[in-house]
Order: C-alpha cells, then sequence, then structure tokens
C-alpha cells in the first residue's frame, strides 16, 4: 500500500507502478555479529576512560600548581614598582629593594596566579613549571632551544652592550 506522498507522486507521473513496487520489497536482513558489536562497544568505552583519564590527570595538576603557589608565595611588600611583560602586555607588582634584587639574581619567580601574580622562590618554581604552571618571569632559568628564537640577528648586535640588573622602567 503506498504512502500518500507516493500517491501524489504516482498522480503527477513523477514515479511508475513498477518502480513503487520495486522499492516495496523488503532489503535482506543484516546479520549483526555479536562478538564484532562487544568489541565495539568495548573499543568505545576504552577510548572514553583514556579521555576522562587524561581529563582527571589535567584537572590534578591544576590542584597541585594551585597548592604549590598558595603555600609558597610570599608576602610582597614595598613601595617600587616592578614591571613585566606577560602576554603581550605590561603588568607591575609592588616590591621592596631585597624582593628586587632576589628576583634579578633568579632567586625568585613571578608566577602567575588566575587573575594575579606571586612571588614563589626558584624551589617552588621548579614543582610548577614540572606541573605545567605559568611562570612569568624567571631571569635564572635559561630558555630552551625550543623556546628560544633562532633568528635573532638583530639582537647579536645588542650583546656588545651590558644591561644593568637592577635597570628600572
Amino acid at each position: 500500500m503506498p504512502s500518500p506522498f507516493q500517491e501524489q507522486l504516482l498522480k503527477a507521473g513523477l514515479l511508475k507502478k513498477q518502480e513503487l513496487h520495486r522499492n516495496a520489497k523488503t532489503k535482506p536482513a543484516v546479520k549483526v555479529d555479536g562478538r564484532q558489536l562487544q568489541a565495539e562497544r568495548a573499543e568505545r568505552d576504552r577510548l572514553l576512560a583514556a579521555e576522562r583519564n587524561v581529563l582527571a590527570r589535567a584537572n590534578e595538576l591544576r590542584a597541585q600548581v594551585r597548592e604549590l603557589v598558595e603555600k609558597g608565595k610570599l608576602k610582597r611588600e614595598g613601595e617600587d614598582s616592578y614591571r613585566f611583560v606577560d602576554e603581550g602586555k605590561v603588568k607591575s607588582l609592588l616590591i621592596n629593594a631585597s624582593l628586587r634584587q632576589q628576583l634579578a639574581s633568579g632567586a625568585l619567580v613571578i608566577v602567575a596566579h588566575g587573575e594575579h601574580y606571586e612571588l614563589v622562590p626558584r624551589a617552588v618554581a621548579e614543582k610548577i613549571y614540572e606541573r605545567g604552571g605559568v611562570i612569568a618571569v624567571d631571569h635564572g632559568r635559561t630558555p630552551s632551544v625550543s623556546e628560544a628564537n633562532p633568528e635573532t640577528t638583530e639582537d647579536d648586535h645588542y650583546k656588545q652592550f651590558a644591561v644593568p640588573d637592577d635597570l628600572i622602567w
């Protein structure tokens, strides 16, 4: 029995009765292999579990970084503004001369902590760096080859000029 839509197609001459009966024949049923279906489900479940594990590990590392920063941050005090560049923007922290000297020597590091920045000792900063935390300023760590720009021909000229560590800008 044709559907109302098929009847309209017949009346309009867009469909012939032979085509209608040919389409009405049932297609042979596809045999589903239970083992193959079970293996596909197991593979999908394994992939989902692996993805959940990766997300859980990332959340765990973020929590560890947050805890390290909270426990290791130093009290910032002072009236001098220490300016630095992070993500293309100039940021500043109020620090004293002693903290400025420790930053310049590499004993202290500035880390990003949410929307704020905190001062932490080098040992804590290394742990934060290992866990994927954001280090904003670290004068003691030399950049790796992947971080350094190999095409620094312009900078080579300026290497002959000494820049003081206590430069305030």
